[in-house]
């Protein structure tokens, strides 16, 4: 046997990024496998005692999304990666907090970045929370701590802290099987688009190009002044692979680390949610389709604290269940997006909901229109809070939608479309 030869004891294998060691079988299986760390581990190129050298299997995928990034749990995303990753989102955070400041002509010293950061209940989400919480805070960004919650409850805390630059939020939601991943929001609800080349990552498009996000970002373009809303770029849906370099460095962005600061965003997402709500009990009964499980859990404290009569299914049921409520509402598994059903069971569409909200709107004296993006979701614009940077509020909350319309059809000329 070579003296150069490392040959650990039993059971003392250890895979990089996690602490607690292996047996020599589960190294060869993960070798196998092509677990993420396994590039970076220093018995990969070691003769096993067999004599064989052990296979390292293709290199996990990373997929970019609408939203951000999904990949395998463990395989392709793991602690270390997901904190990579999360540094790679707040960087480019800090590059449009830089650019905006510089356009801008300011001539006070850029604060530092902030971002917002949670995660849902999807397999892994909670491991990699925690190392992007570090890593960022290492990277010189400051982070709201948001915990559990969902993109509508995250974006709520943008519009509460006026000086975030932007959330992420740890979800598998709209995942293949097993995959975990993140998505990165402007503050406004829009995409982060991210360069990633210009970041040190590698990219592999498998795809044609698409141009659905920069038409959303024209189209909120049009409803607010410039500046206000961070320009996007094309990018692939779904389509653009990431290859992260075993040695990839995340510059820091300040002399020091960032801070942490810690909000109940779940209270305060409740309170916010009753400001969209009616607030006297209501004849008849809503029915909502909704298999999130912060979303039933905030149906149900909505119904204890508003005393609306809220009933809760996992799927759609039949049409005379459906022709048993007043109002049908469809919350899809991203608690941003709705679909609205009439007493007669049938589906309205967005623009169909859009004019509805816009006539009926006038009974009352809230200033909210309605609108329906170039993608086809429906998006209310109301005037934003006092000493917010941004001169509108743009609502994409499925529960604050409906608790709107709910409101609109308490007064008794208001009826939804056939």
């Amino acid at each position: 046997m070579s003296g150069n030869t490392m040959l650990p004891l039993l059971a003392q294998y250890t895979c990089p990024g996690d602490p607690q060691p292996i047996s020599e079988s589960l190294h060869q299986a993960r070798l196998r496998a092509g677990w993420s760390g396994c590039r970076e581990c220093r018995w990969n190129e070691t003769v096993s005692q067999s004599g064989s050298t052990p296979a390292v299997g293709p290199s996990p995928v990373i997929r970019r999304t609408k939203n951000g990034v999904r990949g395998q749990w463990l395989n392709a995303i793991d602690r270390i990666r997901g904190a990579r990753l999360a540094c790679l989102f707040g960087e480019q955070f800090r590059r449009l907090k830089e650019a905006a400041t510089e356009q801008s002509g300011t001539v006070v010293p850029t604060a530092p970045t902030t971002i917002a950061l949670g995660f849902d209940e999807h397999r892994g989400c909670t491991e990699i929370f925690a190392a992007a919480l570090t890593a960022v805070h290492q990277c010189g960004i400051n982070v709201v701590d948001a915990g559990r919650c969902t993109a509508a409850s995250l974006l709520h805390v943008c519009e509460t802290f006026p000086d975030v630059d932007g959330a992420i939020l740890v979800t598998g939601l709209a995942g293949q099987p097993g995959e975990t991943g993140m998505d990165a929001f402007l503050p406004d609800g829009g995409a982060l688009s991210v360069p990633w080349q210009d970041l040190g990552v590698k990219t592999q498009s498998t795809s044609r190009f698409t141009t659905s996000q920069s038409e959303v970002t024209a189209w909120k373009q049009r409803l607010t002044p410039p500046g206000h809303i961070a320009a996007s770029h094309p990018h692939n849906d779904e389509e653009l692979q990431l290859q992260l370099p075993a040695d990839l460095e995340i510059t820091r962005g300040g002399r020091s680390a960032g801070q942490h600061h810690t909000t109940n965003a779940e209270d305060s997402y409740r309170t916010h949610l009753l400001h969209w709500w009616p607030q006297k009990e209501q004849q008849g009964n809503a029915l909502f389709v909704a298999t999130g499980d912060l979303t039933n859990l905030r149906l149900a404290w909505l119904a204890r604290t508003t005393e609306q009569n809220i009933r809760t299914t996992p799927s759609l049921p039949e049409d005379d269940q459906l022709r048993q409520a007043h109002v049908s509402f469809v919350v899809d598994s991203d608690d941003r997006h709705l679909e609205v059903i009439n007493s007669a069971g049938r589906i309205l569409t967005a623009q169909q909901v859009s004019a509805w909200i816009n006539d009926s709107v006038r009974t009352g004296n809230r200033h909210v229109t309605s609108h329906v993006s170039p993608v086809g979701e429906l998006v209310l614009v109301d005037v934003a809070t006092p000493g917010s940077p941004r001169p509108h509020r743009f609502i994409t909350d499925a529960l604050a939608t409906a608790g709107f319309i709910q409101t609109l059809l308490s007064h008794d000329r208001n009826r939804l479309p056939n």
